[in-house]
């Protein structure tokens, strides 16, 4: 009988693929990233932070998986698990194939921004907005958001290029072909342009291509 292989990282991919095209309508419909009145969850800004936050849960999920089935599990709790998330995609195919995935690879140069994305996102501090720093705060703020969004924008073709890099060390490895389909989805960008509330806070996002 063959290997039944538990793949949790299609079911948090799943969250991350709905979330992205409520992201990707807003924008359209809104020609913004988060509007004044709008309940942050519902905006672009919070679809992009379930975007980021999803697909780098689903990255880690895959690749620990992956090194649990070419390497074993006692191997990767001791030697795999301690690992950052970009550290583990450089160093497990080469541990599993002998090969490695590029360091200026495009998908790990996309990894290193999701990772950073993910990271300011969780790691988030609560703040006191104070009037006598009211356009440095809002604008770190408005910085955040923008990190977040551009990485969730490219979540999709990161995980593409990775799969398919993957694939292409280990033609065996089925499910990195899964992930490789990812590049065949939009590879889309915003555009910072001002809108209506460069008047207060510096500036915002109001479109895509």
């Amino acid at each position: 009988m063959a290997d039944v292989v538990y793949v949790p990282f299609l079911n948090y991919l799943r969250i991350a693929t709905a979330a992205h095209a409520r992201m990707v309508d807003y924008i359209k419909e809104k020609g913004a990233a988060c509007c004044s009145g709008d309940d942050f969850s519902e905006t672009a800004d919070g679809f992009a932070s379930i975007v980021v936050i999803y697909t780098a849960i689903s990255l880690e999920c895959y690749i620990h998986n992956y090194a649990s089935r070419n390497l074993g599990e006692k191997y990767c709790k001791t030697h795999v698990d301690s690992m950052g998330l970009h550290t583990k995609w450089l160093v497990v195919p080469r541990l599993v194939t002998g090969k490695s995935i590029p360091v200026d690879h495009k998908g790990i140069e996309l990894l290193q921004k999701l990772v950073k994305a993910r990271n300011d996102t969780v790691h988030l501090k609560a703040a006191n907005l104070k009037l006598d720093h009211w356009d440095e705060q809002t604008t770190r703020i408005d910085e955040h958001n923008r990190r977040v969004l551009r990485a969730a924008m490219k979540a999709f073709r990161c995980v593409g290029l990775l799969g398919r890099e993957l694939a292409s060390l280990d033609p065996g490895e089925e499910l990195a072909k899964l992930l490789a389909s990812f590049t065949e989805s939009p590879d889309y960008s915003v555009e910072w342009v001002p809108d209506e509330r460069d008047t207060d806070n510096g500036g915002g996002e109001s479109g895509h291509r």
